[in-house]
């Protein structure tokens, strides 16, 4: 298998893809990315951009893209302190440990697929005539960041893969968390929770379905739920997941004693994320409750000064309308005293 890009024009799209994900599995992720986005380009123009290959080919790019941003300092920071605020102390094994587990799932997935057996070279992969000016998945988006194309990609996959195969699908589990990941490296909270939702739902159904299947997955979508919820000062949520975890944990069988003790002190961790969010509840609803009494005595102060006002009003136009009053009865008299004195006079 080719360790570069250089060649991938003349390779044929089993060849491209497969080498995609050697790369991917080898965290090459900048090849990988590369490889991605030739076979996005040439397989759009071949079967058309809505094809269930484009979908698979979407997957991959998207999938890589997302490794590439991940390996980034800046956006790999981001991600993690995202995760590591929440948690109690460096020692934390639910949500610390659930995301180190979660990163190195994403980098390491493609490892297994690349196993099979690698495609035979002389296949001809029938795109020589592809037309150049295609518009193509895999093109420039100029300005646009990142983390915002990695959503475009890996939302087309999903659109392409639900049509084809269905909303619960594995393919649509994983892209809901990756964006649920790319939401929670551009702090968006509550997409976050709604991408992570849905995954968390598929996961649940898979899991009915198929019985003795691996929970693990559901555990670290709880606690990402957990953490996003959090953020977002949505304690009571938070707890749910945690709960949710705690039952999980509680139902898994341990294989060893030292699984038994990580499940331990998982369980231990998860009970003090519990209890800590049960104090921040408290601290927020005193300090809530605290504003507004405040509030209320400031509105109480304001009311009592405006009545005053009006009091102080009200009574200078009364005493103004009394002295009115005296002025005219004195003017009444003087005309009268006047009328009196020319009576007076005549006689």
């Amino acid at each position: 298998m080719t360790s570069s890009v250089d060649d991938a024009e003349s390779m044929n799209l089993d060849d491209l893809l497969a080498a995609g994900k050697t790369f991917f599995a080898a965290e090459e992720f900048d090849d990988a990315v590369n490889a991605m986005d030739i076979y996005c380009q040439r397989v759009s123009a071949q079967f058309g951009e809505m094809s269930l290959k484009a979908g698979e080919g979407m997957y991959w790019f998207g999938k890589s893209l997302l490794a590439q941003i991940r390996e980034n300092d800046e956006a790999t920071g981001i991600f993690g302190e995202a995760l590591a605020e929440q948690v109690s102390g460096p020692t934390n094994a639910s949500s610390a440990g659930a995301a180190s587990a979660h990163n190195d799932e994403k980098d390491k997935a493609g490892a297994n697929e690349t196993e099979e057996t690698a495609p035979n070279p002389s296949e001809e992969d029938n795109d020589a005539g592809r037309d150049e000016d295609a518009e193509s998945i895999g093109s420039d988006e100029g300005d646009e960041s990142d983390a915002a194309y990695c959503w475009q990609i890996l939302d087309l996959a999903r659109v392409i893969f639900e049509k084809e195969k269905s909303t619960e699908c594995a393919e649509c589990i994983d892209i809901h968390e990756w964006l649920g990941d790319l939401s929670m490296i551009d702090s968006n909270f509550e997409v976050a929770i709604t991408e992570y939702g849905k995954a968390l739902a598929s996961e649940e159904a898979r899991i009915n379905r198929e019985e003795g299947s691996d929970n693990s997955r559901l555990k670290t979508l709880h606690s990402l739920m957990a953490v996003c919820h959090r953020f977002l000062h949505q304690y009571s949520d938070a707890i749910q997941h945690h709960q949710a975890n705690i039952t999980l944990y509680k139902g898994s069988q341990a294989k060893t004693k030292e699984e038994q003790a990580d499940n331990e002190a998982i369980l231990t961790e998860l009970e003090e994320q519990i209890a800590d969010l049960i104090e921040s509840m408290k601290k927020e609803k005193a300090e809530t409750a605290a504003l507004r009494n405040s509030l209320e005595q400031t509105l109480m102060a304001v009311s009592a000064v405006q009545k005053g006002d009006n009091n102080n009003s009200s009574s200078g136009v009364g005493e103004g309308g009394d002295s009115k009053g005296k002025e005219k009865e004195k003017e009444k008299a003087r005309a009268t005293e006047d009328d009196d004195n020319a009576q007076s006079g005549k006689k």
